[in-house]
């Protein structure tokens, strides 16, 4: 299955460094399918881009905004049509939101002081057929 959902720039896969903004998980379920970007200190995201049976949404974390984008917080406020929260979510992606919250990453990856050491990526573990 293909999801059309549109990444924010700086979380987006870029050869070029882009695990120094975000770390990228999934989570696939049976009715629904999670993108996380993680900070790469915290191992927590600003927003989970989720698919469900309704479609794709954002789902905001404002105690990380705070903590991480206190400065973004507010543009992220003011273009997306909830306010932001802890859980809370959209199905309402616009452009602009999306600029903000690729704000709000640089914002983040800012605060975050020296380098960070990313291990490198691995595949998850097969899945055994024969298990009970």
């Amino acid at each position: 299955m293909r999801i059309g959902v549109r990444i924010p720039a700086p979380i987006a896969l870029d050869p070029c460094g882009a695990r120094d903004f975000a770390i990228l998980s999934s989570y696939h379920g049976k009715s629904q399918m999670t993108l996380l970007p993680c900070l790469p200190v915290d191992d927590v995201g600003l927003v989970t881009v989720g698919l469900d049976r309704a479609g794709a949404y954002l789902q905001f974390w404002r105690s990380v905004f705070e903590r991480r984008a206190p400065e973004a917080l507010s543009q992220v406020d003011a273009t997306a049509p909830v306010k932001v929260g802890q859980g809370n979510m959209t199905r309402v992606v616009t452009e602009e939101l999306l600029e903000a919250i690729s704000k709000a990453y640089r914002e983040a990856r800012a605060s975050i002081k020296g380098p960070v050491a990313v291990g490198p990526l691995q595949d998850p573990e097969p899945r055994r057929s024969d298990a009970p």
